[in-house]
């Protein structure tokens, strides 16, 4: 089996050079190549890892996984691999995003493609449904390693472009996306930005004021900001949008 550009002949090889979204593209080679007619393993435990993960994939490829399958597939490949893998990683190598929860990564890619309807400048203060459901509030974070600009779409339309470490918050009731946030907003001698804390839900807002010099203000745990009626700044936390943008 040839994987991540090495050929692999023995557990011990594969454990060496293994990482997960490597194994992924190569899965079928792993079927093919790392039965027990091909290579030599010790325990008899390995080859019944082995033939766990094969059954894993192979209903994988046709279809008929079941969440038993995938559970038992990815339970045996940590133990095969000797690293631990988890459903989260699996869904992430398939390029499948779990948009229900707060913080929702981007890692590898140069788009997200959120399942909704963009709201137009029209639609801005209307940030409660007929039921009286509010807007949830979900981070979208770049890790750093990505090495490419990414467009986050809402039903189609392209709403926002982050760069590596960047973030941005939008917004979804019932799990239909609507807007997303400003990150940044200029207006007279204010800016203010969004600073990503990886892995946290709340992010820096950096306040920078113009006025003879440059004067800095930084506030903590906030997720979401505006103006208000006198143009001044403002901002809150939370899980749910509250602000209506003033510009």
């Amino acid at each position: 089996m040839k994987y991540n550009g090495t050929i692999i002949l023995t557990l011990t090889d594969f454990r060496r050079h293994f990482n997960f979204p490597s194994f992924w593209n190569s899965r079928m080679s792993f079927v093919r190549d790392m039965g027990p007619d091909s290579v030599f393993y010790i325990s008899d435990a390995d080859i019944s890892r082995f033939n766990e993960i094969a059954v894993w994939i192979k209903a994988e490829q046709e279809g008929t996984s079941t969440d038993h399958i995938r559970k038992n597939g990815l339970k045996a490949l940590t133990l095969f691999a000797d690293c631990n893998i988890t459903e989260k990683d699996y869904n992430k190598a398939i390029g499948m995003l779990d948009f229900s929860t707060d913080i929702i990564v981007v890692s590898g890619e140069d788009q997200l493609n959120l399942p909704g309807t963009a709201l137009t400048e029209n639609d801005i203060p209307q940030y409660v449904d007929s039921t009286g459901k509010k807007e949830r509030l979900h981070k979208v974070e770049v890790e750093d390693e990505n090495d490419r600009t990414v467009t986050v779409f809402i039903g189609g339309t392209a709403v926002a472009h982050l760069k590596p470490q960047e973030c941005i918050y939008v917004t979804e009731i019932d799990g239909h996306f609507l807007r997303a946030l400003p990150n940044r907003l200029g207006f007279g001698p204010y800016v203010l930005s969004l600073e990503n804390i990886p892995g946290k839900f709340e992010s820096i807002l950096l306040e920078e004021y113009y006025a003879m010099g440059c004067t800095e203000i930084r506030h903590n745990d906030v997720t979401h900001f505006s103006y208000d009626k006198n143009k001044k700044p403002i901002y809150a936390s939370g899980k749910y949008y509250t602000l209506n943008y003033s510009i």
